[in-house]
Parts: C-alpha cells; sequence; structure tokens
C-alpha cells in the first residue's frame, strides 16, 4: 500500500511543556524525543504489517469460499437410469419415457416416403421398455438350445427366424426369467428408433447421416454385423436402422389418423409388420418411417428381432 507520513497532533513531548521547578536543563527532553519517534515507527510499522497479513488471507479466503449471501450455482440432481441388465441372458434393456409423437411419413423423410408407409397421425405412447440391441445369436443359443441364423456368430443379430419363432422364444425367456417379455408394437418401436422425447428429428435412428447409424447395402458387404458397432440414438439404442430386419406385434394395416395407445395394434390382414430395414436394404429403406410385411411363419436371412417390456 502507498507510503504514508506519521503527523502528530503535538509538534513535541508532554514532557517539553512540564518542565520540573528548577530544571534549568531543559534539553533532556530533547535527548529523549528520537527514542520516542523511533518507538512510534516501529510500532505503526508492526500494526500495518499484521493488518497486510489479515487481509492478505482475508482476501485469499474469501475466494476460496464465498459469502453465503452470493448466488452459488447448484449441479442438477441426475435421475437413475432405469435401463437394467437381464443377468441370466444379458440382455440389455433400455427404460423409454412415454408420450405423444408424429408417427408415418412425417415431413423430415422428404420425398423418400414408400407409397405403402402411412400417413403422419398422433400416437400415445405409455412408457415401457425396449432392447437396447437386437436379440444375438449367443441370447437365442442359450435360451433356445441352437441356432438358426445363416450369418454364424455369437454377436451377430440371429435372424432366418420366423414371427412365430420369435413367440417361441419369448415364451422360453419368459418361463425362465419370470419376466413378460414381448415384440414391440409398431408404435412402440418407431417412437423408440426416433429417440423418444430427446428426438432431434433424425432421417434414421440417431443421425442423419446413414453410416453413422446402420448397416445397409452401401457398406454391409452383403452380411450382418455384431450388434452395437454402429452409433446410438439419442436413447442409447442401436441398429434401429439396418443390420436385420425386425419383426414387432402388429399386423399389417392402417391404425386411421386419431391417436391411438401403444397397447393397441392393427388387426387387419394376415401378415406381420417388420420395420428398420436391414444389411440388404437401400438407405431409403432403412429410415425411421419405413416399415414392410412379411407372412408370420416367414423366415430368412434378413428377419430377426428385438424385445420390448411394458413398464409397470
Amino acid at each position: 500500500m502507498p507510503k504514508q507520513k506519521m503527523r502528530s497532533k503535538n509538534k513535541t513531548s508532554a514532557a517539553v511543556h512540564r518542565k520540573a521547578p528548577g530544571n534549568r536543563h531543559a534539553g533532556g527532553g530533547k535527548k529523549n524525543k528520537p527514542a520516542l519517534i523511533m518507538l512510534l515507527i516501529v510500532i505503526a510499522a508492526a500494526l500495518i504489517l499484521f493488518w497486510l497479513i489479515g487481509n492478505s488471507g482475508k482476501t485469499k479466503n474469501e475466494q476460496a469460499h464465498p459469502p453465503s449471501y452470493e448466488p452459488k450455482e447448484t449441479a442438477p440432481a441426475v435421475k437413475p437410469s432405469l435401463d437394467y441388465t437381464e443377468s441370466q441372458y444379458g440382455i440389455e434393456m433400455a427404460y423409454v419415457l412415454g408420450g405423444m409423437f408424429l408417427m408415418g411419413c412425417t415431413p423430415e423423410q422428404e420425398e423418400d416416403c414408400y407409397d405403402y408407409e402411412e400417413s403422419p397421425r398422433l400416437v400415445n405412447v405409455s412408457d415401457f421398455y425396449i432392447g437396447k440391441h437386437e436379440v444375438t445369436q449367443a441370447q437365442w443359443e442359450a435360451v433356445m438350445g441352437g441356432n438358426p441364423s445363416h450369418f454364424k456368430g455369437d454377436d451377430l443379430p440371429v435372424e432366418n427366424v420366423s414371427w412365430e419363432d420369435a413367440q417361441a422364444f419369448i415364451g422360453k425367456l419368459n418361463a425362465a426369467t419370470g419376466r413378460e417379455y414381448r415384440l414391440p408394437t409398431k408404435a412402440e418401436w418407431e417412437y423408440a428408433a426416433r429417440g423418444g422425447r430427446q428426438t432431434r428429428g433424425y432421417r434414421y435412428s440417431g443421425s442423419n447421416e446413414v453410416r453413422e447409424v446402420a448397416w445397409y447395402e452401401g457398406n454391409s458387404d452383403n452380411k450382418t454385423h455384431p450388434v452395437g458397432t454402429k452409433k446410438a440414438n439419442e436413447l442409447g439404442i442401436h441398429d434401429m436402422s439396418g443390420n436385420v430386419w425386425e419383426w414387432v406385434s402388429d399386423l399389417f394395416g392402417d391404425n386411421g389418423d386419431a391417436a391411438t395407445p401403444n397397447t393397441e395394434v392393427s388387426d387387419k390382414g394376415a401378415f406381420r409388420v417388420i420395420r428398420g430395414g436391414g444389411w440388404g436394404s437401400y438407405a431409403r429403406g432403412v429410415r425411421v418411417s419405413n416399415l414392410f410385411n412379411n407372412d408370420p411363419g416367414y423366415k430368412y436371412n434378413i428377419l430377426g428381432f428385438r424385445l420390448a417390456m411394458t413398464y409397470q
């Protein structure tokens, strides 16, 4: 801090004005004056030094610990994830918070929609679980004791299975685990593929760049690939675009334009809905709004499935 000149209100000490009677040598007071001034300077310097030390410590402390009246930012509470992994078979399930969404050939799909794709309509979806991956060959074999797939590999999606085969797998899985797994409805499937409430309006599940999220005709080398090797979508779900087509619950048909719950499946026609496109599909075929159908007994190396479960 700047130096300050110390001034005393009295130019001389009290001893100069109060001479002892009969003392002819007032100069004795003058001899003591330098010592008194030095003492005052030392005391003042000590006080200044202590003040500087105390103020410096206080400043550091205030920087480390802001006063209680100053606003403090607090981290938002993190909601515990409801995702889980089936311990017996390693089936990873993502929790999907329900909501209402626009289903079908929505504007971001532009001119790529096929004539058979459904017109946009509002659909209400309740909370549910859906598999983070397509069911793998290792999981199928652990439950069913065999492997029907054309392309072999534990981490590859099971394929060459019909809708009826998927139902048989689910029956045995539920008996072994005590759970109530099922196939997703086509509304649940599309809602999850679009990212649920976290959707960013992508054309494919998780991106507008098809190669980031899908094994399809342009990069698959005409075969399936291990699940989860492409980028996940907004909900942490993989391969909802490409790799293998996926069976869902619904019979193929139009649900109409009214808002409908996800538990209401279509009952028109005889064919079951398949979704997501596969390793042999063009980019147009792996969009989130695309769907097709097949006989429930049909099986081929492009057809697999993923699991769902109602949230209770």
